[in-house]
């Protein structure tokens, strides 16, 4: 962490089939039913990370991903609808999975697998919820 923001860093290499990191926090339930997405508060080096939602929807190692690709030094807002997150394992989409139920989210983490060498720096300073605006003439 500095200066209040959680930093992601270090070096990819191709090596022993490489060019991916991830980190994850501790496992929470997190109940996302009433979020239409997420946003990150984020500043990148230019490369794309993948914002990964762990369940018990689907089996050990598989997870939800969206990708995002913030500019180089600069902070940006990125916007992920939850319709956006894909069910992957080991970089392949797994097509017959269930879409994924925001009420039952364990985890998050991140991951770069752009199998590409070198160092890499993804700062978050916050992550938060979308919530969908509430219809005030009711149900239609």
């Amino acid at each position: 962490m500095e200066d209040g923001s959680g930093v992601f860093s270090g070096e990819t290499s191709l090596e022993n089939n490489g060019g991916f990191a991830s980190v994850r926090r501790d496992p929470e339930a997190m109940n996302l039913s009433d979020a239409s997405g997420l946003v990150l508060y984020v500043r990148g080096d230019g490369r794309c990370y993948q914002l990964r939602l762990r369940n018990y929807q689907l089996p050990e190692g598989t997870a939800y991903r969206a990708l995002f690709q913030p500019p180089v030094g600069e902070w940006q807002h990125v916007a992920l609808p939850l319709p956006a997150f894909e069910a992957m394992f080991r970089g392949r989409r797994l097509e017959d999975a269930p879409l994924l139920d925001p009420g039952s989210i364990q985890q998050l983490g991140l991951l770069i697998a752009d199998k590409q060498p070198g160092p890499f720096r993804l700062e978050a300073a916050w992550i938060e919820t979308i919530k969908e605006p509430k219809n005030p003439m009711g149900p239609a």
